[in-house]
């Protein structure tokens, strides 16, 4: 009530609109795709030394969070 000058933008939606919405939703899944398939695709054909399969769950798991952690 003292400042009644600050809540204009947010009346007026100048900071946040349907537009800034869909473009913070588009960002968000288009780094969650890319978080997902780099990794995905580092390890698609991997076999180690002994010809055993070198990528499983846990380990394109922890290569996932270790990217996201990463870029957060």
């Amino acid at each position: 009530l003292e400042y009644p000058k600050l809540y204009v933008p947010g009346q007026i939606s100048q900071y946040f609109s349907k537009r800034a919405f869909m473009m913070c939703a588009l960002h968000s899944c288009y780094s969650s795709l890319v978080l997902f398939f780099v990794p995905y695709a580092a390890t698609y054909d991997t076999a180690r030394d002994d010809g055993k399969d070198g990528a499983d769950y846990q380990s394109f798991a922890l290569i996932t969070q270790t990217c996201l952690t990463v870029t957060v």
